[in-house]
């Protein structure tokens, strides 16, 4: 298939953020990811796109893989739906990193289509035997700011897709949670028409603009995170996806900001005074991460896999603090020690 989609149209969605051990704030964080997930999914039937663009952070808060398996399941399933209509790409988030992430698994079965297996972008022609892409799809994952892009030419429209706060100084007031990348200094977005990242959950509330290096406007948009994962920051109650498509009437591509209505957020979040914070989130992300590793020295010793330095394969195991490793090894220490 290469780097080309022909006709029909581009849909991009903003963070999705799935995850079945988060739970935040929210009366039920996976609950709620499944009607998010719902939701694109009639976006998906309705537009029945050539294309389907996830900007980042698919998978987990400060987890990066499902534990559930059946969850991990409809999760799979309706990637592979939406492929029906066409392809799925996807950036890679800072919360697509570190270990084996699920965004890894996705992508060896083939469900999502990553910047680094494309060279970086995929280019959308209106019609089939069109000379020159209407728009170039520069994806630039999280880290990668400030590496070449490969911008087209020929009357082509370029349109970075990417996974970071960009920032224009005076403009982009609405979220200023912390330092950004100010998008007018990057003179390898030179010849950039637009910018639409992910990273930054709240929503933008229009398009915004600023003059480049080289003198050409550029834009810049979010279309949020529909989880909201925090409370203190996503507390809006509709985001956006964006649609991208040829117009055959008028010869050229159009950009749409498709409503995403969300449910309330009063709706989704307990009360501050209903809301009993037991353990802080870090706590409970490792707390889940010391049970799997329990999970796994029960399946050491009950198959009696004792076969080399079970003590180092502790050392191997991904996404747990060395805290998690020391304890369980202590229990490994003391389950030799008695066996």
């Amino acid at each position: 298939m290469g780097n080309s989609v022909i006709g029909g149209n581009v849909l991009i969605f903003g963070d999705l953020h799935f995850s079945d051990t988060f739970t935040g704030k929210h009366t039920n964080y996976l609950e709620n990811c499944f009607w998010v997930l719902g939701k694109m999914n009639e976006m998906v039937e309705k537009y029945k796109p050539s294309a389907v663009v996830l900007l980042g952070d698919i998978v987990g808060w400060r987890d990066t893989n499902i534990r559930n398996r059946e969850v991990l399941s409809v999760l799979c399933k309706t990637l592979r739906s939406w492929q029906q209509y066409g392809r799925v790409f996807a950036l890679r988030g800072n919360h697509d990193l570190g270990g084996y992430p699920e965004f890894n698994f996705l992508s060896d079965l083939g469900l999502i289509e990553s910047a680094q297996e494309l060279g970086g972008y995929f280019d959308y022609y209106g019609y089939e035997g069109e000379p020159v892409p209407e728009v170039r799809f520069n994806m630039v994952d999280y880290g990668n700011e400030y590496n070449h892009i490969e911008v087209a030419g020929g009357g082509a429209s370029n349109v970075v897709l990417g996974h970071n706060n960009y920032t224009i100084e005076g403009v982009t007031n609405w979220y200023q949670e912390h330092a950004g990348i100010e998008l007018n200094r990057l003179q390898n977005f030179d010849g950039v028409d637009m910018v639409i990242s992910g990273h930054i959950h709240t929503p933008s509330p229009d398009i915004v603009q600023t003059d480049m290096p080289d003198g050409k406007s550029c834009q810049l948009f979010y279309p949020g995170c529909p989880t909201r994962p925090v409370k203190d920051r996503n507390m809006y109650d509709k985001c956006w996806a964006v649609l991208i498509y040829y117009d055959p009437n008028k010869g050229s591509t159009d950009v749409s900001m498709l409503d995403f209505n969300l449910r309330p957020a009063s709706e989704i979040f307990f009360a501050d005074d209903d809301f009993v914070d037991e353990q802080d989130e870090e706590q409970l992300q490792e707390q889940i991460r010391m049970d799997a590793l329990k999970d796994v020295l029960s399946d050491l010793l009950k198959y009696r896999m004792n076969q080399g330095d079970l003590l180092s394969q502790i050392d191997n195991i991904p996404n747990a603090s060395q805290e998690a490793k020391d304890v369980a090894k202590k229990y490994l220490q003391e389950a030799l020690n008695n066996g």
